[in-house]
């Protein structure tokens, strides 16, 4: 085994408890990549503070009867809400703000 994968679906996002989750997982001494974030710049936040947390993947199909919330641009290489997201997050690690 090379590393772990947590799919994170949830129906309400408890940080605390994922953070616990994270922690007890990283004495494993592997990578951690999280997947599927529904609450997504919480759960990425959560994730990017973890230092035992070395990616984050998100995947979608981009099709509206799918995922297609989880797409971070759209057919005209647009942002969708999520691309935002993630925009804003990578701005403020690169800036701190």
């Amino acid at each position: 085994m090379n590393g772990i994968g947590l799919e994170s679906h949830f129906s309400k996002l408890k940080f605390p408890l994922m953070k616990a989750i994270v922690d007890k997982l990283a004495t494993l001494k592997l990578p951690i990549k999280l997947t599927e974030a529904i609450y997504l710049e919480q759960a990425l936040r959560e994730g990017f503070s973890h230092l035992a947390a070395d990616r984050i993947m998100l995947w979608s199909a981009l099709h509206s009867d799918g995922f297609y919330q989880m797409c971070l641009k759209d057919y005209n290489l647009q942002n969708l809400p999520a691309g935002d997201v993630v925009e804003k997050l990578l701005k403020n690690e690169k800036t701190g703000r």
